[in-house]
């Protein structure tokens, strides 16, 4: 009684309750890939361009029982990221940068640690020493940890995202990674959000598709970017079967 006449009363001042399963998709990619996931749970995720532990914390929240790879190449953010994540035990912070292929950069830090980047358009000298990173592949940490499934690759570089994709080639060539989430954006000249086509078009060679955009930013009036999450061929499937079945349902 008192639920459903707070419920009222709020939604006559304008605002509309979800509860967290009645929550439309669209509005939190964390609770979509939850809901993606089933029947199965979220046990592995690889969070690239961690910083200093701001999504893999949520990712946490949302998932304490997953095995979390948190990457931070730069010394001074990944001290940061192990300070902020020293009380989770099932996150696993490693001190380099993931890409396309084994090798050692050197990345010229800004000032503000959320804008490095690899990307060589954007990691010009400015003055402030460099910094010697080693990189790696999502292939390669994959059979280093013994894993041959990964629940959630979210990446988040900078514009480097593309070369992180890249990296990822014989995972996403036999399905081993059921989502992707990718920081994106809309217009190619702004070089810090890899272009949404791109990616579409690097996943799309393996069959991932695009289930939804979140967290939408903008500038200058326009979509500026936004998080994407992509889907395995798997996952779309389970979609379909669970579409079809509240369809027979709901006929019934």
């Amino acid at each position: 009684m008192i639920k459903t006449a707070l419920k009222h009363l709020l939604q006559s001042s304008g605002y509309k309750i979800f509860a967290n399963e009645q929550m439309p998709v669209g509005f939190n990619w964390l609770l979509d890939v939850e809901r993606l996931a089933r029947p199965a749970d979220i046990s592995t995720i690889f969070d690239v361009g961690a910083n200093a532990g701001q999504t893999t914390t949520l990712l946490n929240a949302r998932f304490p029982s997953a095995k979390i790879f948190s990457f931070e190449p730069l010394a001074s953010t990944f001290s940061a990221l192990k300070k902020n994540t020293a009380g989770l035990s099932n996150v696993n912070c490693i001190n380099f940068a993931l890409g396309r292929e084994n090798s050692v950069l050197n990345l010229h830090p800004k000032t503000a640690s959320t804008q490095n980047s690899l990307l060589p358009d954007i990691n010009q000298p400015n003055g402030a020493p460099a910094e010697s990173i080693r990189v790696t592949t999502v292939d390669e940490t994959l059979g280093a940890n013994h894993l041959d499934h990964l629940n959630l690759l979210k990446t988040d570089t900078e514009g480097f995202d593309l070369e992180v994709i890249a990296g990822a080639k014989a995972a996403l060539s036999r399905g081993a990674i059921d989502m992707l989430v990718v920081e994106v954006g809309f217009h190619p000249q702004r070089r810090h959000h890899t272009y949404l086509p791109d990616v579409q078009a690097a996943l799309l060679e393996h069959g991932y598709d695009l289930y939804c955009i979140y967290d939408q930013n903008h500038y200058d009036g326009r979509i500026d970017y936004a998080d994407a999450l992509f889907v395995s061929p798997s996952i779309q499937k389970n979609c379909s079967r669970s579409y079809a079945e509240t369809f027979v349902r709901h006929a019934e």
